[in-house]
């Protein structure tokens, strides 16, 4: 984020967007794998006989 904020004083309106879309992309990331494993850890407590939980089938 200190990239976009840099290239905005300078005036740099491509390089702000981009910078901001790659942050907004990281999060994404970052927050959706989070949520992900917590759906995938949820479901081996709640059933731990599912294919790919750990000592399952």
């Amino acid at each position: 984020m200190v990239e976009a904020a840099v290239a905005a004083r300078a005036g740099a309106v491509v390089t702000v967007v981009s910078q901001g879309v790659m942050a907004v992309l990281v999060c994404v990331v970052v927050f959706g794998g989070g949520r992900l494993q917590a759906h995938e850890d949820q479901r081996c407590r709640d059933v731990a006989s599912v294919v790919g939980c750990e000592g399952g089938g």
